[in-house]
């Protein structure tokens, strides 16, 4: 049967458009049952099962108010009308994928009936009848046609919370009820109640109403919200709250210079993170400036707030200022968290109040009666609703996850608090995959088209215990002086084809997840670690890009293609690094390697020239007890020469297949962008960087990279350089993807990378983006069709839905960086450096570089674990937020960039949630308080000393350069000395020779005096050196040159190269004035001179008469001692190893001095370490 349905439409640019559809209705669709003998269905293909008392049928508002408890297996043998299916399909998008899952699960019986298809169950709308009506009779219709068709076969009931449509269905004497009378029916399932949504809080607005009761305003109506947004009068973004302060919100408006700022509770009018909400500015005489307070939760936060931001009104600081007027979009997602301790009933309907993980979600007043079972328990809740005449939301308990603390229920809470995607593959999922499994070989059909590459000495380069391995390289020298240069991406797209489960699985997971102690795979381990895993010796099928390069790294030709590869080794970083630095292993791998590492130089020297920017974030891994799992140590990531080869030739190969893909299909090539950073973003930055006497120019990322090369601060010490980078990132906007057809070319821009245009295509394993680019090439170069799919309103919601998951993604991986690192510390107490990097009126947060740590240190009165405290404020410090600093009576106390030492520990206050605590013991921030708020004045003694002198710092540098060298000659013994050996051999020899030519007499008493202060722990040292220093140089060395190792003789050394440096530059050889020269420049001239003087090492020198001047004080023994210890103490996997009187070590980056510093942590090898593929996702 066939009907037609015609109407008009007005087009957007106002012509009258007839639109005619067509509706087909079929007698042959099946109800679904087991027990039906009257429809016409495939043997074997019933969904709803005999044996059950009844089947269920559920109306729309049920699905979208109680998907929780349809999530419960409790529920089963449900039918869903297809009416139902497409009115929660057009209401929310979550909630239809939710149901999806459920549908496809077998184990739940679900069946979706086509009920708008089938000629006995559809309905057309009556003359008057609103589209909801007709929908509710549609379904009533549905329930009534099973109830007869299955009449004394099976019973069936209609659940809906509907009134007219639970009136109208007893009319029909149909068996109806509501959910929550079914639900408490169930008496052998008394936890199921706790799961329901109440259809109206018992906190009516009626019982709220009387003097002192708080009342949110109420929103504008939907037609007055639609007007304003029109008239310009109302704006609409998503909301984003402070991460100091969840009593202040930023809203992201198209078309305005600077966020919409909603100061306080009241202006966020119970609107929570992510939600997108429609705002109207305030009068501009009412805006205000952001919060000068770290806050937490709790009321008195927020009122302190309100009481210091209107004395603090800065006019350079103002933003726009407004108020939530209506809420578009919920970010209602399942929440993790656990009951409030030691809280009474909220009233005498037993409300409690349950604290989410998430800092950004308020509390939430839930009803449950099972407390007493919950208190110790993780679990997980749904919001409801939020009255305007309550505080907190409402919300239902929705499952319990395990106890608190447990580290399995504490990383299953990550990732349903980042939606992460982690329940295992379904069967329709696995059914995709090549029937022969991990025999599956390529057929001569599916090489046919393909480049055979197998011959080639292709390897791949990934972090150790790596086994989703994406991408391999080769670099084969050319006749004419350049070089064939390829990189061979695994060729995911040839297994997951477009519109099959496994696809549609990918889209959903879109991403990887590695987390500290596991992996979330977006594809099954079959094809991730073995079949599309470019593991060495075996063919494997791959996407080649290859270019001709020239040595410096121009390209002549691209070629693109489908290949078959076989490489030939899997090297880790590390590997590779060796074959890198040894030039006597002439193996095909090692030149390749070598060959790629040279040309990798020039491509990077070429993307800085052009302003791409050398940034930094910490990076951390652990080191993990072989049976606990918990981790024994926490070290930073480690970047060497070989991790910048593959990262350049993979943005390589991403820039060349977007200009490809791009050519082809202009108006929705996925491509990836990094928006220009707005200057305001970096006001602060700048302000903040002045105080080191950085001028940082952000006109554009060429100037800011010219301007942080530029800086000298790693003089100062060594770590400010890589913290003024952190910063600088920080002050970035987030990479996204996009449609090509949704923005002009200009907006293309990469700004990271000063790419004008760039994409991902070179990790399909872990991420979805790559496998549609891949799908993009091929059809581009004609290889296979473009998916119909593949248009540009699909791309760019595509490219937003992959953008949130990578979102949560990253947040998932901190959020199990934070755990292990609270795991770490339980049973610890650490003092370490740390570096103020924000300044605010009650507090300042620091970054603890040798863990990654970051974190506030209060300056206010407070209880351990008590947030209700850490919103007040004191007026003993004064707080300048224009130079980031808190002082007292004139003195600055703190301001950004000041190194502190802070001891680590574990707040357990609240046992549900501890957190690390960090207090600042130098200076001694509790005596400064008592002293100041007695009106006492300071000591000079408990003041802070200024930051270290340049020449500490070069001292503390040249120690640990000569550690190195100590290191690297004892190798010697083991015949294990390779190119930057015999390097470091030839700097211990010239250091030789300067010190005797210093004088005998001068070192004599210099070994006399170390030796009476260190005794027998420098002997031994200086016994192992003395084994190293002949094994290298093969000569009888002077008693004289040995002591060069010792930390004593290098630091004065270090001195007298400063202020021999300081001389050429300044007149006055006293003046302290930092040198204009990096450290780094310093070091060139100093290997100058070993190179110059390095023949000469066997013939001292004539030694000139030691002056007062350079001879070492006892000041200088204590940097030593405790290197000697912390070179004792690397190797007991359990002790955490603290150096107070020397630098940081850098994390990884463009620091002065960290080649060095990386070099010492290359002897630091984790013996257990299983997180290394967090790091792989830094390719490309």
């Amino acid at each position: 049967m066939l009907r037609n349905k015609a109407f008009t439409k007005v087009s957007r640019g106002g012509k009258l458009r007839m639109v005619v559809r067509e509706q087909y209705f079929r007698t042959d669709l099946w109800c679904g049952s087991v027990l039906c003998t009257k429809c016409q269905q495939a043997q074997g293909t019933a969904v709803l099962e005999s044996g059950v008392p009844h089947y269920l049928v559920l109306d729309t508002n049920v699905v979208l108010h109680q998907i929780d408890l349809l999530q419960n297996p409790t529920l089963t043998n449900v039918i869903i009308p297809k009416t139902v299916m497409e009115e929660v399909t057009h209401q929310s998008q979550q909630v239809a994928e939710r149901l999806r899952t459920i549908i496809a699960d077998p184990a739940r019986h679900f069946f979706v009936f086509q009920n708008e298809n089938k000629r006995e169950t559809c309905v057309e709308r009556l003359p008057g009848e609103s589209p909801n009506d007709r929908n509710d009779r549609a379904i009533r219709v549905a329930a009534k046609w099973y109830a007869g068709h299955l009449v004394g076969v099976m019973g069936v009931i209609l659940l809906t919370n509907d009134a007219g449509c639970l009136a109208k269905a007893k009319e029909e004497e149909m068996h109806c009820m509501t959910v929550h009378e079914y639900i408490r029916g169930l008496t052998d399932h008394p936890e199921l109640v706790d799961i329901l949504v109440e259809q109206s809080t018992p906190h009516s607005e009626a019982a709220e109403k009387g003097p002192g009761k708080f009342r949110y305003p109420d929103y504008k109506s939907a037609p007055d919200i639609a007007a304003g947004l029109k008239r310009g009068v109302y704006y609409q973004g998503p909301l984003h709250l402070g991460r100091r302060n969840i009593w202040e919100g930023f809203v992201h408006v198209e078309g305005l210079e600077s966020d919409v700022l909603l100061p306080d509770r009241e202006a966020l009018n119970r609107s929570i993170n992510g939600d997108t909400v429609v705002v109207e500015l305030l009068p501009k005489e009412a805006w205000t400036v952001p919060s000068r307070f770290i806050k937490a939760m709790g009321d008195k936060a927020e009122k302190d707030t309100e009481a210091k931001r209107t004395s603090s009104l800065d006019s350079d600081h103002v933003m726009p200022t407004g108020k939530v007027v209506g809420i578009l979009k919920h970010n209602w997602k399942p929440l993790v968290g656990s009951l409030e301790l030691n809280v009474k009933r909220l009233d005498k309907h037993q409300y409690l109040l349950f604290e989410p993980l998430d800092p950004l979600i308020p509390r939430i007043k839930i009803k449950t009666r099972q407390a007493d079972v919950l208190y110790d328990k993780r679990i997980v809740v749904s919001i409801d609703s939020w009255d305007r005449s309550s505080k907190y939301p409402s919300g239902h308990y929705v499952r319990t996850l395990g106890k608190i603390g447990d580290k399995d229920v504490e990383s299953e809470a990550l990732l349903i608090q980042h939606e992460v995607p982690y329940h295992p593959f379904s069967e329709s999922v696995l059914s995709c995959l090549p029937s022969e499994g991990t025999e599956w070989k390529a057929t001569p059909a599916v090489l046919a088209n393909r480049m055979d590459l197998r011959s080639l000495n292709i390897c791949s380069i990934d972090p150790p215990g790596c086994t989703d391995i994406d991408d391999a390289l080769h670099c084969d020298p050319l006749p004419n002086g350049n070089y064939r240069v390829g990189v061979h991406i695994a060729d995911v797209s040839h297994f997951v084809l477009p519109e099959t489960p496994l696809d549609e699985e990918a889209i959903s997971r879109g991403t990887t997840v590695y987390l500290c102690d596991r992996r979330i795979d977006m594809l099954p381990k079959l094809l991730g670690e073995d079949l599309c895993s470019l593991k060495s010796n075996v063919d494997r099928l791959a996407f080649s890009v290859i270019w001709e390069l020239t040595p410096e790294g121009k390209i002549v030709t691209t070629e693109f293609g489908k290949s078959i590869i076989h490489s030939k080794a899997s090297l880790t970083y590390e590997q590779a690094q060796l074959r890198v630095d040894d030039s006597r292993m002439k193996d095909p791998i090692s030149v390749s390697v070598r060959a790629l590492n040279d040309i990798s130089k020039h491509l990077r020297k070429t993307r800085m020239d052009q302003g791409a920017l050398t940034l930094a974030s910490p990076e951390v891994r652990f080191q993990r007890d072989r049976e606990t799992q918990d981790p024994i140590d926490v070290e930073l990531y480690e970047h060497r020469e070989t991790n910048h080869l593959v990262e350049e030739f993979m943005l390589l190969a991403n820039i060349s297949v977007a200009e490809k893909i791009f050519a082809h299909y202009p108006a929705f090539a996925m491509l990836r962008r990094h928006p220009t950073p707005a200057p305001q973003n970096f006001t602060s930055l700048i302000k903040a960087a002045s105080l080191l006497d950085v001028t940082l120019d952000v006109t554009s990322s060429k100037t800011l990279a010219e301007s942080l090369d530029k800086s000298n601060v790693g003089i100062i010490d060594p770590y400010l350089d890589e913290l003024l980078r952190i910063m600088t990132t920080r002050c970035m906007t987030q990479a996204v993807y996009f449609s090509s057809g949704s923005l002009p070319f200009e907006e293309f821009y990469h700004y990271g990378l000063a790419a004008p245009i760039y994409t991902h295509f070179t990790s399909p394993i872990r991420r979805y983006p790559d496998v549609i680019v891949h799908r993009l090439l091929a059809a581009a170069l004609g290889i296979s069709p473009l998916h119909n799919a593949l248009e540009k309103d699909f791309m760019q919601k595509l490219s937003n839905g992959l953008n949130y998951r990578h979102k949560m993604a990253q947040g998932a991986q901190r959020g199990s960086v934070a755990l292990h690192t609270l795991i770490f510390f339980k049973d610890r107490v650490v003092e370490q450096d740390a570096y103020v990097i924000r300044v605010k009126a009650n507090g300042f947060i620091v970054l603890v570089p040798r863990y990654g740590i970051e974190g506030v240190v209060y300056v206010t009165p407070q209880t351990k674990g008590d947030n209700k405290d850490k919103g007040q404020t004191s007026s003993v410090f004064q707080h300048d937020d224009e130079m980031q600093t808190l002082s007292y009576r004139g003195t600055v106390l703190f301001k950004v960039f000041d190194r502190i030492k802070v001891r680590i520990s574990v707040d357990r206050t609240n046992p549900h949630r501890p957190q690390l605590l960090l207090e600042c013991i130098s200076p001694p921030l509790a005596q400064l308080l008592q002293l100041a708020r007695e009106s006492r004045p300071l000591p000079a003694e408990l003041l802070r000393v200024d930051p270290p002198k340049p020449s500490i710092c070069k001292e503390a540098e040249e120690e640990e350069e000569l550690e190195d060298i100590a290191a690297v000659t004892l190798a010697t013994t083991n015949g294990k000395t390779d190119g930057a050996a015999t390097a470091s051999t030839a700097v211990v020899a010239t250091t030789a020779m300067e010190v005797e030519g210093k004088g005998k007499e001068k070192v004599e008493a210099l070994k006399d005096e170390e030796e009476e202060e260190e005794k027998e722990e420098m002997k031994k040292e200086e016994e192992e050196q003395d084994v190293a220093m002949d094994t290298t140089t093969n000569t009888a060395t002077p008693p004289t040159a040995r002591t060069t190792v010792k930390s004593p003789v290098s630091r004065k050394r270090k001195k007298a190269a400063i202020k021999d440096e300081a001389a050429t530059k300044q007149p006055s050889p006293n003046n302290n004035t930092n040198s204009n020269n990096t450290s780094k420049n310093a070091k060139k001239k100093r290997n100058s001179k070993a190179k110059a003087a390095a023949p000469a090492t066997s013939t001292p020198t004539p030694t000139p008469t030691p002056t007062p001047a350079s001879t070492p004080t006892k000041t200088t023994t204590p940097t030593t001692k405790p290197a000697a210890k912390k070179r004792k103490v690397a190797d007991t996997a359990n002790t955490i190893t603290t150096n107070s009187n020397s630098a940081p070590s850098p994390v990884a980056g463009p620091t002065t001095g960290g080649k060095n510093q990386r070099k010492k942590q290359n002897n630091k090898t984790p013996s257990n370490n299983n997180n290394n593929n967090n790091n792989k996702q830094g390719k490309g």
